[in-house]
């Protein structure tokens, strides 16, 4: 597997030690798959104490293209993003809201490119995210993620163990884990900005 971003590759384990069962479905939101593949890493120090809301994320190119983006889970990819975004910001101790934060986070994706054969199978998003305080933008920066990966099989036949473990059946499908990990790494990069940026965020 190949990831390359602006910041070093964040490590995410694949094996996520926990009771939960997740019931056995055809599809989930990515969320349900965030906590099946993903351990989210800890920070050593307290995360910022300021409210966060997620959100809106739009898209500015199609994603019905390649690996048919929003097919993948329940809803349009965007608002799957912005769901996982919020709950990997959670588990990193930022304390997400709904309602009136004193940061906001909005994305527009402006690419999105899918790889497949040859070698390379994968996705390319970049989402051009703000940062926002009562409406206004403090601080802009573009989050991208880069997933390449030798194969379909190889990921899917590592997972399904895991799979098996938390929901009873091994289903699982290739798109589902790329954009999952694509999801992930942008979140995390979103935290970095966040954590990093705190002071002039607010």
């Amino acid at each position: 597997m190949i990831a390359r971003a602006l910041r070093p590759a964040v490590v995410l384990s694949t094996l996520v030690v926990a009771s939960l069962v997740y019931p056995s479905e055809d599809r989930r939101h990515l969320v349900d798959h965030m906590k099946i593949q993903i351990e989210v890493p800890k920070s050593r120090k307290a995360a910022p104490a300021f409210t966060v809301r997620v959100g809106p994320i739009t898209s500015l190119v199609p994603l019905d293209k390649h690996w048919k983006a929003d097919k993948i889970f329940l809803a349009p990819f965007v608002d799957e993003l912005r769901d996982g975004i919020a709950y990997y910001l959670a588990q990193k101790g930022i304390k997400v809201v709904e309602g009136p934060a004193d940061v906001q986070v909005a994305g527009r994706i402006t690419s999105y490119e899918g790889f497949r054969g040859g070698g390379e199978h994968g996705a390319d998003v970049r989402m051009e995210t703000m940062f926002l305080r009562h409406g206004e933008k403090t601080y802009e920066q573009e989050v991208k993620s880069v997933y390449k990966f030798r194969d379909e099989g190889e990921p899917e036949s590592r997972l399904k163990p895991v799979y098996k473990a938390k929901t009873g059946s091994k289903r699982i499908d290739f798109r589902e884990i790329l954009f999952t990990r694509i999801a992930a790494d942008m979140a995390e990069k979103i935290y970095l900005v966040l954590d990093q940026y705190r002071d002039k965020l607010i």
